[in-house]
């Protein structure tokens, strides 16, 4: 099944619910973070019918939502593609991360090291949940090379 933006949905990511903590979670926040999730994933945007599937929430949810979260610059909507994006104040939050932990710039001189070694695209990334969650990286000479976006997340195996 293809959505109306042509591409097919993956799966529906539904808000986290953890049986031992569901006292702890507040639903809207969740949702919202779900929302985020979506659209980090793809940087082509969701149409809103699109966002509602892939989150499973109902589109007026969805859109309330999305309302709120333009309100303080979180996602931003395409008015030109009818799509809807992740925001700048995203990439704010995330820089704060990476400025914390101040590990990228000195890693960067072992990556070049090891891609000129290798001859293959070096990666930076942090452990989170069983995945790999690329920082930087830097591209492989080579005109065949394997890239994973900065941000993306990758299986540990």
């Amino acid at each position: 099944m293809k959505t109306s933006s042509g591409r097919r949905p993956s799966v529906v990511r539904r808000p986290v619910e953890d049986d031992d903590s569901k006292a702890e979670v507040v639903q809207s926040v969740d949702r919202a973070m779900a929302i985020l999730d979506a659209l980090g994933e793809d940087e082509d945007g969701y149409r809103l019918s699109d966002l509602a599937i892939r989150t499973g929430l109902s589109p007026s949810t969805a859109h309330r939502l999305l309302t709120t979260l333009e309100r303080r610059r979180f996602v931003e909507f395409d008015q030109t593609d009818g799509a809807w994006h992740i925001g700048r104040q995203v990439f704010s939050i995330g820089s704060a991360f990476v400025r914390r932990r101040n590990f990228v710039a000195p890693a960067l001189p072992f990556l070049r090291r090891l891609r000129d070694l290798t001859h293959e695209t070096a990666n930076l990334g942090v452990a989170d949940d069983g995945e790999v969650v690329v920082l930087t990286q830097v591209e492989s000479r080579e005109i065949m090379r394997a890239i994973t976006k900065v941000g993306g997340r990758a299986p540990m195996a």
